[in-house]
């Protein structure tokens, strides 16, 4: 069996916070980016440069801003979370003074939290 690269296992990580957040805008949003921003689409997607041919990748700077600001464990898009079930989202405060994250009552997925 072929080892995953880091850069598979941060597209598949992307792949658990878009089911859990619901879409790529979402996440956007909260990151501070336009909704319609295409990079994170673009890495999902594995979108090939028609200038380079090279493959539009997750670095390490972009997994690092990205847990930061979503409140994940530092390094969470490094290490494979194969049951979807261990985001790191514990720190997210609820409540009415952080409303741009999702609440128990919003119908928020219980499954996508550690313990």
């Amino acid at each position: 069996m072929t080892e995953k690269s880091i850069y598979d296992i941060r597209r598949e990580n992307l792949n658990i916070l878009i089911d859990v957040y619901g879409s790529i805008a979402r996440i956007n949003q909260l990151t501070g980016r336009p909704r319609t921003d295409s990079s994170l689409s673009q890495i999902r997607n594995q979108t090939v440069n028609t200038v380079n041919h090279n493959v539009r990748r997750m670095g390490k700077n972009l997994a690092r801003s990205l847990e930061k600001q979503l409140r994940l464990g530092e390094g969470w898009f490094d290490v494979e979370h194969p049951d979807g079930n261990s985001v790191a989202v514990i720190n997210v405060p609820f409540g009415q003074d952080d409303q741009n994250f999702p609440d128990r009552e919003a119908g928020w997925d219980r499954r996508f939290f550690s313990a």
